[in-house]
């Protein structure tokens, strides 16, 4: 697929409503079965081209037509690049998707630091926050015990008391949800040592 930048202020356009889908639609023909592939082609032509608006496109047609396994590889690498701004969204659809091959990825994605992200932080607080928070949740979502373990190596990597509570709660989650005996094990295991250290609380 080559991507111009007609298409793209389309598929912006058709994120904002302000076009159609069957007026998005005639400009790119597909039929039910081929429109869920539509934004893995669009993060495909990013990745070649890094073509930073071509990602947020991606993820948009992604999150509108449908993300399958399929996509999973094209997002662990994006999630991991610098030269694009959708990081956020990337790993949002990971946590969406839940691959187990995406636990790494999320891990070192959320230990990266981002220029765009560290020029919009306030004046007394980190600008990645959010984007942590986001691995968090979607290792969580994964809910293997390899993101358990991921997930207690960001408890004792990360300073920040919120990112650690909420590090806490995906524990608590998995303690009592997850289909997995030997996952809720862990989770408890995880939960407690995090309670007896007393530096944050997960509840």
């Amino acid at each position: 697929m080559f991507v111009d930048e007609r298409q793209k202020k389309l598929v912006i356009d058709f994120a904002l409503e302000r076009v159609s889908e069957e007026e998005f639609l005639r400009n790119f023909p597909a039929s039910p079965e081929q429109r869920q592939s539509l934004g893995l082609e669009m993060l495909r032509f990013a990745a070649s081209e890094k073509d930073a608006d071509a990602v947020e496109c991606g993820t948009i047609l992604g999150y509108r037509f449908g993300m399958t396994e399929d996509y999973v590889d094209a997002l662990n690498a994006l999630a991991l690049e610098d030269w694009h701004r959708d990081h956020e969204d990337v790993v949002f659809a990971l946590g969406k998707v839940k691959s187990p091959t995406s636990v790494e990825p999320l891990f070192l994605a959320a230990q990266k630091s981002h220029g765009y992200l560290e020029a919009s932080a306030p004046d007394d607080g980190d600008g990645h926050s959010e984007l942590r928070s986001k691995c968090i949740h979607a290792l969580g979502n994964i809910g293997t015990v390899e993101a358990l373990a991921r997930l207690e190596d960001l408890h004792a990597r990360f300073d920040d008391p919120l990112l650690r509570a909420k590090i806490g709660r995906r524990y608590r989650h998995l303690a009592a949800h997850s289909s997995s005996e030997e996952v809720r094990k862990e989770a408890q295991a995880a939960l407690l040592r995090a309670e007896a250290e007393g530096t944050e609380n997960p509840s």
